[in-house]
């Protein structure tokens, strides 16, 4: 099975980067960010959702999932605080959930993720205590503590196996402070305590870059976009790598770099 996840950015016209996708000819396509979505995908299953913005109007951009598979009901991603929940629900089409059936496979729950920049107003849903779902040390909460908080919850009580990816805004390196690095590091460390292996750093040893701003003296330098795989998938994984920077870059299909990943199945 090959897994990508790519925000396709929606500053700029899709179709190009949708051909690419298509020629890396996945099992399993994990997109955000995508403006432009075509009419058909012979061969493939689809299914995508519109993000909704901070102001709760959609924006004109999709959150997508793309299989050879056949794509079954949502998940519902249900947390023990009731805030969160109405959270996720005030907010669709950032976090979309949904079972995938392949023929050689169990159903396999998916997550697409399209991690919003904006710190979620938390305010507005709740005045209980939320240090249990906020990152430590931290004043603010960001949509990833939302979906670590529902799958914390969801996982035990669903069960299978879980490939979560796309971009979550979360680098280890972007904050301009140590305690905002530290923040993002603790989402990466929630992932992995809900056991997760993030495919990308596990294969290559640490994070690779996979996304440079538009500025035009900027550096290939923080690992936005990530690939959460559970269970079987993490067992079973043969390769992950992110796309050649010269390639898609030169091309002009996104400011993200496609996360690949090859999971081999059991004889």
């Amino acid at each position: 099975m090959k897994v990508v996840t790519w925000n396709l950015n929606n500053r700029r016209y899709n179709q190009r980067a949708w051909d690419q996708l298509i020629g890396l000819d996945p099992d399993l396509a994990l997109i955000s960010e995508a403006n432009f979505v075509p009419e058909d995908f012979p061969g493939f299953s689809f299914y995508c959702e519109p993000a909704m913005g901070h102001k709760r109007t959609p924006r004109n951009f999709r959150t997508c999932i793309l299989t050879k598979g056949e794509i079954g009901p949502p998940i519902e991603l249900a947390a023990r605080q009731t805030w969160v929940n109405e959270g996720l629900s005030t907010f669709p089409g950032n976090i979309v959930a949904r079972k995938v059936s392949f023929k050689a496979w169990r159903d396999v729950n998916v997550v697409s993720v399209h991690m919003p920049s904006w710190y979620f107003p938390y305010k507005e849903f709740t005045s209980e205590d939320v240090t249990d779902v906020m990152l430590p040390g931290y004043d603010k909460i960001s949509m990833s503590e939302l979906l670590w908080a529902a799958l914390k919850e969801t996982m035990p009580c669903l069960g299978g196996d879980w490939i979560v990816g796309g971009d979550f805004n979360t680098s280890e390196f972007i904050g301009s402070t140590k305690r905002q690095n530290d923040a993002n590091c603790e989402v990466i460390e929630r992932m992995k305590r809900l056991g997760f292996l993030e495919a990308i750093r596990h294969m290559c040893g640490g994070p690779v870059p996979s996304w440079k701003s538009s500025q035009r003296t900027a550096i290939l330098k923080h690992q936005l976009d990530h690939l959460y795989l559970s269970g079987a998938f993490r067992i079973h994984l043969k390769s992950a790598y992110v796309g050649d920077p010269e390639r898609y870059f030169s091309m002009g299909l996104s400011d993200h770099l496609p996360l690949i990943a090859e999971i081999e199945f059991p004889e």
